[in-house]
């Protein structure tokens, strides 16, 4: 048996193939989720609406921010966001 011998300084070292991207399937996947800036895109409004609607409790979201820092991530269930349009498109009908 024929040992292999390390390569030559300077000579590049072969690239490993990509790993394939990981892509989560079920509840909680990451396109089951909106940004603020989305969310205003698909309601047809400011981001500030979001935000309120989310201070107000009117919208659920989740914080991703990582501990101590300064900006929080709030991403929005896809559901969620249209769950409020319809309930204020029927409070808009009473």
């Amino acid at each position: 048996m024929s040992e292999s011998k390390p390569p030559k300084p300077g000579t590049p070292m072969p690239t490993p193939p990509p790993r394939p991207k990981p892509t989560p399937s079920g509840p909680g996947r990451l396109d089951d989720y909106l940004t603020v800036v989305e969310v205003a895109e698909l309601w047809h409004c400011d981001r500030e609406t979001v935000y309120r609607a989310i201070y107000d409790g009117e919208l659920s979201w989740v914080d991703l921010a990582r501990k101590g820092a300064r900006r929080a991530r709030i991403p929005v269930r896809r559901a969620a966001a249209h769950a409020y349009m319809d309930s204020r498109e029927r409070a808009g009908a009473a």
